[in-house]
């Protein structure tokens, strides 16, 4: 079950956001991430459980995170970012 979260919660311009995978997998253990940080679809911007992203506008931002299990088996959930001027 593909999940995470980020911080800060309220990002401004400029300001490091750390996104954090806190995945499960029900029957096996999570074996690969794969993240969409730039909303062109493509899971190909990071592969780390806990990636960072500098937002450069004030903007809304979707945000995917696509894991796989050691089964075999994906998932994948995406989050809205809200990132105010500073």
């Amino acid at each position: 079950v593909a999940s995470f979260t980020f911080s800060p919660a309220n990002p401004v311009v400029g300001e490091t956001v750390t996104f954090t995978s806190n995945s499960s997998a029900p029957s096996g253990t999570i074996s690969a991430y794969a993240w969409d940080l730039d909303n062109d679809g493509a899971y190909d911007d990071s592969s780390s459980a806990a990636p960072t992203k500098v937002f450069d506008a004030a903007d809304t931002f979707t945000v995917g995170l696509r894991v796989t299990d050691s089964n075999g088996g994906t998932n994948a959930t995406s989050r809205t970012i809200v990132v105010a001027d500073t």
